[in-house]
């Protein structure tokens, strides 16, 4: 199954990296901002199995790392193959997809809930998180897009949509879901190719919009603009080799474009920050940092670190959209990963070590 790396990354901790949720894609403003405590949870995902996710604590103001908070806090592990955490209100939700659970913690960071659910006979596994309109969103693996009460902290209601779904974002009445079909990679079927296209008020599917194979992650605009990263499927030298590809959906027409390639992107005011991070055939890595206008989906800048520095496997991207520090996880799959904070002028701020393997996702924390 290890056929290269980036492909590593997807079967053990598919594919959601983007550093996403409440700090890089949820839609600001399309989706309510959180109010800004005094620094960002980093989860750290883990290696699938391992039992292994740990959420660590960043202070913006010392500049202090506190290693493994939510054990500190909570007195258990996290799970394993923690997935993603956003804020919303006053609260934090993250992910576990190994454990099947979804954390609510309270602004202390210590536990208020833990919701699991089941879906014919089995344990759902959820992966990806948004919030909006007052309520928090997130996708179960296999197949449904479930809706989360933030005030009864239960699931109300969900709907089928498509394969093995990724990254969910908000725009203008609707949710974007990305239906990867990831786990039918070595099958006749092979990857799913839409994104799935959910009315806000009926909470039931309008329509799939066809995209570029195996779509992950989402990130919106100021404007609702949904941006799409499909993964295509990893491999060069086969003979139906497809790369991965950036594509833009007008929040009007739902018109699909594809505008370049993307491994990861986070949306910080109206410029979209992305990272082309590709392994060739003869395991080389190519690493491109693009920067585009969200309004246009044109490039800007081909380079967006300014000052040299350089980020050895970048493994997700994001953004604090009150600070406005970009962030650059980066991992070896075999150590604890490393956390680069820019500024958006593309100058590193500081670097520091993440606590954990695989950074996937940062999320300012609440007062």
């Amino acid at each position: 199954m290890k056929l290269n790396k980036f492909f590593y990354a997807f079967l053990f901790v598919s594919l959601v990296l983007g550093f996403a949720s409440c700090s890089d894609d949820d839609g600001y403003p399309v989706v309510e901002p959180p109010v800004v405590g005094t620094g960002s949870y980093i989860l750290n995902s883990g290696k699938s199995g391992s039992n292994n996710s740990n959420i660590a604590y960043y202070d913006y103001e010392t500049g202090k790392l506190t290693y493994d908070i939510f054990k500190s806090l909570n007195n258990k592990e996290l799970g394993d193959t923690g997935q993603d955490i956003i804020t919303y209100k006053n609260r934090t939700y993250v992910a576990v997809y190994g454990s099947a659970v979804i954390y609510v913690l309270d602004k202390e960071g210590k536990i208020l809930k833990e919701i699991e659910s089941t879906k014919n006979g089995q344990k759902q596994q959820p992966r990806n998180l948004t919030a909006y309109d007052g309520w928090v969103y997130v996708t179960y693996f296999d197949g449904y897009l479930a809706k989360i009460n933030p005030n009864t902290l239960e699931i109300e209601a969900q709907v089928a949509v498509g394969r093995n779904p990724e990254y969910v974002r908000a725009s203008k009445g609707k949710l974007y879901v990305a239906n990867s079909g990831g786990l039918d990679y070595n099958t006749a079927i092979g990857y799913d190719k839409t994104v799935s296209v959910v009315d806000v008020e009926t909470f039931t599917e309008d329509k799939k919009i066809e995209v570029v194979l195996n779509p992950d992650k989402i990130a919106v605009d100021n404007k609702g603009n949904i941006f799409v990263i499909s993964n295509g499927n990893y491999i060069q030298t086969r003979p139906d080799y497809v790369p991965n590809k950036l594509q833009r959906i007008d929040a009007e027409t739902q018109k699909v474009t594809e505008i370049g390639n993307a491994t990861y992107m986070t949306v910080c005011d109206d410029k979209l920050y992305t990272i082309y991070s590709q392994w060739d055939a003869n395991g080389s890595q190519e690493i491109i940092y693009n920067v585009y206008n969200t309004n246009t989906g044109t490039k800007l800048s081909d380079s967006f670190i300014t000052d040299g520095t350089i980020v050895s496997q970048p493994f997700c991207i994001s953004s604090d959209p009150v600070k406005k520090y970009i962030y650059i996880g980066s991992s070896d799959y075999k150590s604890n990963g490393d956390m680069y904070v820019f500024g958006t002028d593309g100058k590193l701020i500081t670097k520091f070590d993440t606590g954990g393997l695989n950074p996937m996702t940062t999320c300012p924390t609440v007062k």
